[in-house]
């Protein structure tokens, strides 16, 4: 991770810290293939189930990911389906015990379209 000017350090657990002056980059991003998408959609389903009684309303997850699985037979017929599944999911999941997962798979997304 990048901190400005020639000072480098490790990524590292920041909840409930402000922190600021901080860019991301990245390479290799685009490239994500359907098939890793899947892996990722079958480990936040898995996480929905798992941390299912502790969640708001586990439905809209499980709906979410259905979608997006029907969306993944045509990925690039389904691109708009797919990008507002990827534009929702990190404000559906939130605060919750699935947002690493989550965002995992919104990345995910965002990167194979």
């Amino acid at each position: 991770m990048s901190i400005g000017g020639a000072n480098s350090g490790t990524v590292q657990n920041a909840v409930g810290r402000r922190l600021s002056h901080v860019n991301q980059t990245g390479t290799g991003q685009g490239a994500n293939s359907p098939d890793a998408v899947v892996a990722l959609l079958a480990a936040f389903r898995a996480d929905v189930e798992h941390h299912a009684a502790h969640l708001n309303d586990p439905q809209i997850l499980r709906e979410h990911a259905a979608l997006v699985d029907d969306s993944l037979a045509d990925p690039a017929g389904n691109a708009s389906a797919l990008r507002v599944a990827a534009r929702s999911l990190p404000a559906l999941v939130a605060g919750t015990a699935v947002q690493h997962t989550g965002e995992a798979l919104a990345a995910a997304l965002s990167d194979l379209l």
